[in-house]
């Protein structure tokens, strides 16, 4: 029976399938402190972020609350 799945991860000799190397997010958010007042900040969702899959490779992408995975695969798949 086929499963379609490759055993062993393919190398690319011309590049890996995704490559990040040193992947930065910063939001700029208001805070309204009155009623005409807001503070602005910045929050940093992603801090130099580096990794590559190669075609083939399976992988899992898992962290805590808030550790900005979410945002990861906005940026990688061009939302954000």
């Amino acid at each position: 029976m086929e499963t379609g799945l490759m055993t062993d991860p393919v190398r690319d000799p011309v590049g890996d399938f995704i490559e990040l190397d040193g992947v930065e997010k910063v939001f700029d958010v208001r805070k309204k402190t009155g009623f005409l007042r807001s503070e602005r900040r910045q929050v940093r969702a992603v801090d130099s972020l580096s990794f590559t899959v190669a075609r083939g490779e399976m992988v899992g992408y898992i962290g805590p609350h808030g550790a900005g995975k979410s945002t990861t695969i906005k940026m990688l798949t061009g939302i954000l």
